[in-house]
């Protein structure tokens, strides 16, 4: 159980890192533009500057609702990658504490 509880202590850790510079990255981005657009969203976002990720919208289609997914990637980047970097943290932590019991 240790080694499971690590594993996916580390793996939430560095997601919420990676997150954490999305978020950083998206800023800059946004701020480049004048901040005329705080609501650009996370497909945009992938579209126009990270088209390394446009497999993550197919993939999450194949087994989460359309909508919600649709929903997720029209969400505002800015409010999408600090979430998910918080909430990553957060349960990387408490995995990672979990472990060293």
């Amino acid at each position: 159980m240790r080694a499971i509880l690590l594993i996916i202590g580390w793996v939430l850790t560095i997601g919420a890192a990676a997150n954490a510079a999305f978020a950083g990255w998206a800023l800059v981005l946004i701020g480049q533009g004048g901040f005329t657009d705080w609501g650009m969203s996370v497909d945009a976002m992938i579209a126009d500057h990270a088209q390394f990720l446009a497999w993550v919208k197919p993939f999450a289609n194949s087994f989460l609702p359309a909508h919600f997914v649709e929903w997720m990637f029209a969400t505002p980047a800015l409010v999408v990658f600090p979430l998910r970097a918080i909430i990553a943290g957060l349960l990387g932590m408490w995995a990672l504490k979990a472990a060293r019991r």
